[in-house]
């Protein structure tokens, strides 16, 4: 009897557990909840606002400014400048019109030795200019990405936007304003997130990066000379703004009164286009503390004859270049005299190889006891013009063996920085 029970109740749990398995198999899944799609509804352009600063008498000198440059000069006469207020996003688009309607008949714009934007920061409690910041020269300033534009009736319009997070800033316009006249009004100033590039983002990018290389590397014995320089395209820029030039870049760094002779083209030899030994007549009389000469690619490119060591054979690349040292001598005879070799670059089948000339000009400037650089040596510039990946990067395009784009010009110039210091203190030591 008992056995039967069991057997029942056996039979029954079975058959339990038979219906919900199949009611767990016949169960629908559940579905996962689809993504919601993200909204690419464009932001709404943010309303212009007003920040709140108060307009006293004088102006910002810019650095050009004759008499106080890169100061804050209080009761200046004909301007007004608004004390500091901070901007907290970048890409903020601050706007100003000087309409000259409220000028005690001062008709003028803000000229370029005044900021009519500047940058500010705090040294011991106290606002100072920041050099390394944004500071925009007025109507005839270098900065053409301030947006300056004269409306029908005369005003002046002028619009910067940040390009950092929390930048402080002072605005300054020709207000007229004298010790005998203040304006009762002044202008309307307009604060809006655009998300646009900041108006001063490429000067602040270059003021940061001399920053960096000054922490590196920094020779104030080359500070504030004079160099003049003399080459071909290598020193000419081929087609690049003269103030991206390696050389224009070094300058800048120290402060250096630099002439460049640079032509694009220009050979050593006389049979050539432009040739260095006849056109250094035409350079400046005043004593310069550096020359340098670089020279030899579009020799090469002539298959110009090396010549024989000690000859005046103008024709010639060695004759050439000992005419160009000894009237460079003759004509700077206090100056360091250095010669810069071409880069590497291939040979393209021609019977006089580039490394004939190197040697040819190794050999004149051991001769004449002057300094060479050779930069065709990679670990030394960091130029490799042999590959195809540093052309795709750093050339003018990348079959271009011979020209440097601009990224190209600010790799070497540090390494030029490095080589002519090591040369200037050497020479400084035998004088």
């Amino acid at each position: 009897m008992k056995k039967s029970v069991f057997l029942r109740l056996f039979t029954l749990l079975m058959a339990l557990l038979l219906v919900v398995g199949c009611a767990a198999c016949t169960q629908t899944p559940e579905v996962p909840e689809e993504p919601e799609a993200p909204d690419n509804t464009p932001d709404e352009p943010e309303t212009p606002k007003e920040p709140e600063i108060t307009w006293h008498f004088g102006y910002v000198a810019s650095s050009t400014h004759a008499n106080t440059p890169d100061q804050l000069v209080v009761n200046g006469d004909r301007y007004s400048y608004t004390d500091v207020f901070t901007v907290e996003k970048a890409g903020t688009t601050i706007t100003f019109i000087d309409d000259n309607t409220n000028s005690g008949s001062d008709y003028r714009f803000a000229s370029s030795s005044v900021y009519v934007v500047s940058s500010w920061k705090q040294v011991d409690g106290e606002w100072v200019l920041d050099l390394d910041g944004a500071n925009v020269a007025g109507s005839n300033g270098d900065l053409t990405s301030l947006v300056e534009s004269k409306l029908e009736n005369g005003a002046m319009v002028y619009s910067y936007t940040t390009f950092s997070d929390n930048e402080h800033l002072r605005l300054c316009f020709r207000s007229g304003q004298k010790a005998s006249f203040t304006p009762d009004v002044y202008p309307k100033v307009s604060m809006q997130y655009t998300g646009n590039e900041g108006t001063a983002a490429e000067q602040i990018l270059l003021n940061r990066w001399y920053a960096e290389l000054k922490a590196n590397f920094h020779d104030t014995d080359l500070e504030g000379l004079t160099v003049y320089a003399m080459g071909d395209s290598y020193f000419g820029g081929s087609g690049l703004p003269a103030d991206q030039i390696w050389l224009n870049l070094w300058a800048k760094k120290y402060g250096i009164d630099m002439t460049n002779y640079g032509i694009g083209g220009s050979s050593v030899n006389a049979r050539g286009y432009e040739p260095m030994c006849i056109r250094y007549t035409g350079m400046k009389s005043a004593q310069p503390d550096i020359v340098i000469l670089e020279g030899g690619r579009n020799d090469y490119n002539g298959q110009c004859p090396i010549g024989e060591m000690g000859s005046n054979d103008t024709s010639t690349y060695i004759g050439a270049w000992n005419v160009l040292i000894d009237g460079v001598q003759r004509k700077y005879p206090n100056a360091m005299i250095v010669m810069i070799t071409p880069w590497n670059y291939p040979d393209e089948g021609k019977s006089i190889t580039r490394l004939d000339y190197a040697n040819a000009m190794k050999a004149v400037a051991e001769e004449q006891g002057i300094y060479l650089i050779d930069a065709s040596i990679v670990e030394d510039t960091g130029v490799n013009m042999m590959s195809s990946n540093f052309r795709k990067e750093y050339c003018k395009n990348p079959d271009d063996v011979s020209h440097l784009n601009a990224e190209g010009m600010k790799l070497v110039m540090p390494n030029f920085d490095k080589l002519i210091s090591a040369c200037y203190t050497d020479f400084l030591s035998k004088q």
